[in-house]
């Protein structure tokens, strides 16, 4: 399945703006389900873990990128300078890679259990910085669990989301 989000901007994101976002961003992860029903619940049985990929054994809210990939929770090791996850079950896919300096980017999820995790990263973005464009290839309907999830611990982000309407 190719299922991908996107994201743009015009603007670099301050600092400023980007501090709030990454403290947000922590709490979501910090909170995460154990399951995720996100972009069509493709994987219910799977659980919702998120690694690193490449360059990071574990997941990155920095001040400079979020930088992420759907895992099995299983062990990473590191094989010829590269992390990688100890079993064959891949439930990650592209890595989410989403920087304070950005234009135009994408991640194909392929309605994998981190995708939840993407949405909701999203979802923030919108609330916290400027001139963010979000939109996926689905619908309103993919990302009522990512929107409940970040309402749960950012109403105002949540209400946001709805004020300001999908792909906007």
């Amino acid at each position: 399945m190719g299922y991908t989000n996107y994201w743009s901007s015009k603007v670099d994101q301050t600092e400023e703006d980007w501090q709030p976002f990454i403290k947000a961003c922590r709490v979501l992860y910090k909170n995460m389900p154990e399951y995720s029903e996100s972009a069509g619940n493709c994987y219910p049985d799977e659980p919702l873990f998120l690694g690193g990929c490449n360059r990071y054994e574990k997941a990155q809210f920095t001040l400079d990128h979020v930088y992420f990939n759907g895992s099995d929770g299983m062990k990473r090791i590191k094989k010829e300078g590269y992390w990688e996850d100890s079993s064959d079950k891949d439930l990650g896919h592209e890595t989410f890679d989403f920087k304070r300096v950005v234009h135009h980017e994408f991640c194909k999820t392929a309605r994998k259990p981190y995708d939840l995790m993407v949405c909701a990263v999203l979802i923030l973005a919108k609330f916290y910085l400027k001139d963010i464009r979000v939109s996926s290839d689905g619908d309103e309907d993919d990302w009522k669990p990512a929107l409940e999830f970040v309402g749960k611990h950012f109403p105002l982000a949540s209400m946001n989301w709805k004020a300001t309407g999908f792909g906007d």
